[in-house]
């Protein structure tokens, strides 16, 4: 009973996520996007399970186009996580910090496994461009927090403000990457 119980939970944990196709990426607008419902927050009991089942799932993942298809539904999680954290009655800045961490590193994973992805002949791009409209988003809720941080809580402030410095920093440079790909097409 208990073995199979442990079995179970594994095997809970190392499903891997529903593949999302070239197609329902592009079919994605800027008017339209949304970002999915995080689910299990920093700082809820099961949360700790939530992290190794997402560890699990991203070492599973071998091609570069899928986990960048993991990783930006990663970042899409932990954007609205830390939205609706920031939002809650009670957050700690420890936790947004922490989710708006995750939701750098994994919007930078999804650039980097988007550009081996494109090198490898896959689509790579509509990630890359899925990338975009989510940093616009990105900017759009960064902003909104911004704007209803009291001026007093400088230190949120501060942490979003540094966020949204490094959201830029990869806008930047997915541009200039797409320009060089544009170069070399020509």
């Amino acid at each position: 009973m208990r073995v199979g119980s442990i079995i179970g939970v594994c095997l809970f944990l190392t499903m891997v996520p529903s593949s999302v196709f070239a197609q329902e990426l592009a079919a994605q607008t800027e008017n339209s996007y949304q970002l999915p419902y995080p689910g299990v927050l920093p700082g809820q009991t099961l949360y700790p399970f939530k992290e190794i089942k997402e560890s699990l799932q991203g070492f599973f993942i071998a091609d570069p186009y899928q986990k960048a298809v993991f990783s930006l539904e990663q970042a899409e999680k932990y954007m609205q996580g830390a939205y609706l954290l920031f939002f809650a009655k009670e957050h700690s800045k420890e936790n947004l910090t922490a989710t708006l961490k995750k939701a750098a590193f994994y919007s930078q994973e999804t650039f980097g496994l988007s550009q081996d992805a494109s090198k490898q002949g896959k689509d790579g791009h509509i990630v890359i461009d899925r990338l975009l409209h989510l940093l616009e988003k990105q900017e759009e809720l960064l902003d909104s927090m911004l704007a209803n941080t009291p001026v007093v809580n400088k230190e949120e402030q501060t942490i979003v403000q540094e966020y949204k410095k490094s959201a830029l920093s990869l806008r930047v440079s997915i541009y200039k990457y797409q320009v060089l790909q544009k170069k070399k097409s020509l």
